[in-house]
């Protein structure tokens, strides 16, 4: 996982950002739904990679992208 120079510097527990950006299969609800979000978007991040780990597929996966 890289940020591709995306990532930002002093950032607090308050900050809310907007940019829409990543892979769709690791996004968090609150990047889809656009009202801004956190550092938790992160750990959701890595919760999705650790099921694809161990499930072999993304979570919420589908071969239809709507």
């Amino acid at each position: 996982m890289t940020d591709f120079g995306l990532s930002k510097i002093n950032v607090d527990n308050y900050y809310n950002s907007n940019s829409f950006c990543g892979t769709h299969a690791y996004l968090a609800p609150e990047m889809f739904m656009k009202t801004g979000y956190g550092k938790s978007v992160d750990w959701y991040t890595v919760g999705a990679a650790f099921y694809e780990f161990l499930v072999g597929v993304p979570p919420f996966y589908s071969e239809d992208l709507e």
